[in-house]
C-alpha cells in the first residue's frame, strides 16, 4: 500500500481488542492514534479464556502467550457435582493442538501487547476521555474531541472501548438491544411494540442479566490445594442456581470464579456485596477427594464482583465510525469468547480495509463489507454465550434437569471418543505384528469441525487477494460458459420443436385439403 493511500485511523480503547487491531494495522496505516480513558497501568485484570479462533490471530502477530508466561494451556476439563464427585472428565478439548485453548492472565497479556506495539513504533495516549465525535463527509474525515481539549482527526474511528463504550453513544440505534430469548425471530415480533415506549437515550445501553460473578486470583497455594496443570474444574450447585470454577495458573496459583443469580440491576457492587457472596460460597466443596472447601482457596485473594451483561446492537457503524469487540456486542463469560471475538473482528476489519485499499469490490471489502460479514457471527457467538449461561446456571428446575442431562450426554460422548481412540490403537498394534509400517500407521480420530473454534481469519497479501479474485472470476466465467452452452442447447431444441410442429401442421393441412 502506498503512503498516500494509507488511512489515518483513530482507535478508542487500549484493551485487548484495540491493541490487537492496532498491531495488525500498524504497517498499513499512515498514522493512527490509540487513545484510552484509563491510566497507564495495564497490569491489572484477572483471567480470560482464549480459544483457537483467537490464538491463530495472535500467532500471526508473533505473540506466544505461553512462552512469555502470560498463559497456560487448558488441557483438562473436569465437571463435578455439588458433593465433589466427578461427572465428566475430558482431556485435550481441542485434539491435535493442546496449546490452542489457553487460560490467560489478562494483565500480562495487555502488557505484552503494549510492549510489542511500542517495539514497532506505536504509541498509546492514556487518560483521554472521549467527549464527542464529529463526522465531516465533505472532507471524508472524522474528528474525536476529548475532555482535556485535545482533538484528533482521521479517516476512520474504531470504537474498541468495551462494554460501556463512549463511541457507542454516537451511533444511533433503532431500538434497545434484544437479549435471548427475545432475540429469536418469533418472540422479536412480540416485543417490538414494547420497544416503541422505551427512551431512545437508553438504546445504546447493554442489558443486565440475572447473573453475577465474583472472581479472584489466589496467592501461591500449598501443593494439596493446587489442581493439576492446565485443569479447569467446574462445580454445579444442588437445588439452587449457580456454579463455581477454578483454573490452574503458574506458580501454584489458581483463578477462581463464583456465579450466582439475582434480580437484574445496573447498580455497581460494593465490597460488602463481594464479601457476602464469598461467605455464601466459602463452605462449598473443593476437590474430589473431599476435606477441602472453596474458602481454603479464596482466602487472601484479591477479588471483584461484577454483573454480567449482554447486548447485540443493531447498528455497529455510522458513517466513518465502527465498533468492534465488547463495544459492539457485550456478552457473558460462559462461552469464553468476549476477548476472542474482539481479536477476530480486529483481523476481519484489517482484511476488509486492505481489500478496499487494493481496489477490491464486492463482499468483504471496506467497512461496509466488514459490518455485513461480522454482524451475523457476532450475534451468533453472543447469543450462544447467553444460552450457555442458562445451561450452566440452572436458574429454573427444568433448566437444571436439562443441564444434568447434557452432562450425562457429554460424559457418554467422551467415553465413546476414548473407546474409538483405544480401538484404533489396538488395531495399529495388531497391524504392527505384520511388520508393515504402512499398516501400522495410526490415523487420528477426527472430531467434527466446529463453527466456533475452527474459524480462521486468513492473513492476505495483495497478491493473494488478486489471485483469489481471478480464481473467482474464472469460476464465474466457467459457470457462465456452462449456462451459455446449456442455453444454446435449449435454443436448438426449441428451434427443432418449432420446426417439427410446423411440419406437422403443414402435413395436417395437406391431408385436410386432400380430403376436401
Amino acid at each position: 500500500m502506498s503512503a498516500t493511500s494509507k488511512p489515518h485511523i483513530l482507535i478508542i480503547g487500549a484493551g485487548i481488542s484495540g491493541l490487537c487491531f492496532a498491531l495488525q494495522i500498524l504497517t498499513h496505516a499512515n498514522k493512527f492514534y490509540t487513545v484510552t480513558s484509563r491510566t497507564a497501568d495495564p497490569s491489572t485484570g484477572f483471567c480470560i479464556i482464549l480459544s483457537p479462533n483467537a490464538i491463530r490471530v495472535l500467532r500471526t502477530l508473533s505473540i506466544d502467550l505461553v512462552a512469555i508466561g502470560a498463559a497456560r494451556p487448558l488441557t483438562h476439563t473436569r465437571f463435578h457435582s455439588h458433593t465433589g464427585s466427578l461427572l465428566l472428565s475430558a482431556d485435550h478439548v481441542v485434539p491435535g493442538d493442546p496449546e490452542s485453548l489457553l487460560t490467560v492472565e489478562r494483565g500480562k497479556m495487555v502488557r505484552a501487547l503494549l510492549d510489542r506495539l511500542q517495539e514497532l513504533g506505536g504509541v498509546v495516549e492514556w487518560d483521554h476521555k472521549l467527549s464527542s465525535i464529529c463526522t465531516d463527509e465533505s472532507t471524508s474525515t472524522v474528528e474525536a474531541v476529548f475532555s482535556c481539549g485535545r482533538r484528533a482527526t482521521g479517516s476512520l474511528l474504531v470504537g474498541a472501548d468495551g462494554t460501556w463504550s463512549s463511541v457507542c453513544h454516537s451511533i444511533p440505534q433503532p431500538h434497545a438491544p434484544l437479549s435471548p430469548p427475545w432475540s429469536l425471530p418469533i418472540l422479536r415480533l412480540l416485543r417490538s411494540p414494547l420497544l416503541l415506549f422505551r427512551s431512545k437515550e437508553e438504546a445504546w445501553m447493554p442489558q443486565p442479566t440475572r447473573w453475577t460473578a465474583l472472581y479472584g486470583i489466589t496467592p501461591p497455594l500449598p501443593d494439596h490445594l493446587v489442581t493439576p496443570y492446565g485443569a479447569l474444574q467446574l462445580y454445579v450447585r444442588d437445588g439452587k442456581p449457580g456454579a463455581y470454577a477454578t483454573y490452574s495458573l503458574g506458580g501454584n496459583r489458581l483463578f477462581w470464579i463464583c456465579y450466582e443469580s439475582s434480580r437484574p440491576s445496573a447498580a455497581a457492587f460494593s465490597g460488602e456485596d463481594a464479601e457476602r457472596t464469598r461467605d455464601e460460597f466459602k463452605s462449598a466443596v473443593y476437590g474430589s477427594e473431599g476435606g477441602f472447601t472453596l474458602g481454603d482457596v479464596m482466602k487472601d485473594s484479591q477479588m471483584m464482583k461484577v454483573r454480567l451483561w449482554h447486548a447485540v446492537f443493531e447498528n455497529v457503524r455510522d458513517g466513518r465510525v465502527v465498533l468492534i469487540g465488547d463495544a459492539a456486542h457485550p456478552q457473558t463469560t460462559f462461552l469464553g469468547q468476549g476477548a476472542g471475538r474482539g481479536i477476530e473482528e480486529g483481523a476481519e476489519l484489517r482484511r476488509a480495509l486492505l481489500r478496499k485499499a487494493w481496489g477490491g469490490e464486492g463482499a468483504g471489502v471496506g467497512v461496509s463489507g466488514f459490518v455485513d460479514g461480522a454482524r451475523t457471527r457476532g450475534r451468533d457467538v453472543a447469543e450462544m454465550g447467553w444460552w450457555a449461561g442458562c445451561t450452566v446456571m440452572g436458574d429454573w428446575w427444568w433448566s437444571r434437569k436439562a443441564r444434568d442431562w447434557l452432562l450425562r450426554y457429554l460424559a457418554w460422548d467422551e467415553r465413546r471418543y476414548k473407546e474409538r481412540c483405544a480401538r484404533k490403537r489396538e488395531e495399529a498394534k495388531a497391524k504392527a505384528k505384520d511388520k508393515s509400517p504402512a499398516l501400522a500407521t495410526v490415523k487420528p480420530v477426527k472430531r467434527q469441525e466446529n463453527w466456533l473454534l475452527d474459524y480462521c481469519v486468513p492473513v492476505e497479501t495483495e497478491e493473494d487477494f488478486w489471485l483469489a479474485q481471478k480464481a473467482k472470476l474464472r469460476e464465474g466465467e466457467q459457470a457462465k460458459g456452462w449456462c451459455s452452452r446449456c442455453g444454446q442447447v435449449l435454443r436448438v431444441l426449441a428451434y427443432a420443436l418449432v420446426f417439427l410442429l410446423g411440419v406437422k401442421f403443414l402435413l395436417v393441412m395437406r391431408v385436410d385439403a386432400s380430403i376436401a
